[in-house]
């Protein structure tokens, strides 16, 4: 097998082996009825079919259904939990409603995100769903201009000049809410010094988490209640890897000199980046 050449039998093969012709082959492999056959003819066609481990072209079948049935699953980051379980659940609806999911991580890179689109609309492609990266307005130009669909997931986009039309879906949770709700929750139990773990990247649902918690703190201080808040800005090479975990974040900053003196005096840590599991704004009492 080593070095030969995949070969895959054609529909004028298992006529040949049949003995008869192709578009007898055609009728009885797509389970027509609808025409008088000697069900001996039926079945060396189909013993044919079998021998030679015939299997549809999906590529002839959507020149002449003008589909390919395939949906393209752009998400940004694997290590990710909630854009894993998020995966998860599109793939089992998607392969459900008998397309198949071609599913690519663009690793928060939207030279790769907008090269891994390229591809698809390459592909033939009848819709994306896609996780986009800071840039995914401008990637996803091409999308709209040749009116393939797409979904965008877990964030938003938006476009950078005045008068563009964003018609594009989108799917996910309400990061501001959940923003504002941590705030409100560490606010309400009596915290007063908070540290802030951020991410350094322009994401939507990590800019509205972020909008969403000093509005809670604003709140607090209008009600009479004085709040300090510390903000740590994590770098981006190990914010991008599966930091969804509290205890492990805490871990990496105490190895930076002012986050260290920083966690010292706080009473509770609030972790706002986009890799937070279930993409949820998370609290923990630090100290």
């Amino acid at each position: 097998m080593a070095g030969q050449k995949a070969y895959y039998a054609t529909i004028k093969d298992v006529a040949k082996l049949a003995g008869t012709s192709t578009a007898t082959v055609s009728y009885v492999l797509n389970g027509s009825t609808d025409r008088v056959m000697s069900p001996q003819l039926r079945q060396r066609v189909l013993d044919a079919a079998r021998e030679l481990h015939y299997t549809k072209s999906a590529v002839a079948s959507s020149l002449r259904a003008k589909q390919r049935g395939l949906v393209s699953i752009l998400i940004p980051q694997f290590s990710n939990i909630y854009f894993t379980r998020v995966c998860e659940s599109v793939e089992d609806v998607v392969f459900a409603n008998d397309f198949m999911p071609m599913i690519c991580d663009t690793r928060e890179d939207p030279e790769r995100e907008r090269r891994l689109l390229e591809n698809a609309i390459a592909q033939r492609v009848d819709g994306v769903i896609l996780g986009p990266t800071n840039a995914g307005w401008e990637n996803t130009a091409l999308l709209r201009k040749m009116n393939i669909p797409y979904v965008v997931i877990g964030r938003e986009i938006a476009p950078r000049r005045d008068g563009e039309r964003n018609d594009s879906y989108f799917a996910g949770d309400d990061s501001y809410q959940a923003g504002f709700l941590a705030g409100q929750c560490l606010a309400q139990n009596g915290h007063r010094r908070i540290g802030v773990v951020e991410w350094n990247g322009r994401v939507s649902s990590a800019v509205e988490r972020d909008l969403g918690f000093y509005d809670a703190v604003r709140e607090q201080v209008k009600l009479g209640g004085g709040m300090e808040v510390g903000q740590i800005t994590a770098v981006t090479e190990y914010s991008i890897l599966t930091m969804g975990y509290l205890l492990m974040a805490v871990s990496v900053l105490t190895t930076l000199p002012k986050a260290r003196a920083c966690l010292a005096r706080l009473t509770a840590l609030l972790d706002t980046r986009p890799d937070v599991e279930d993409g949820a704004a998370s609290a923990a009492v630090a100290g």
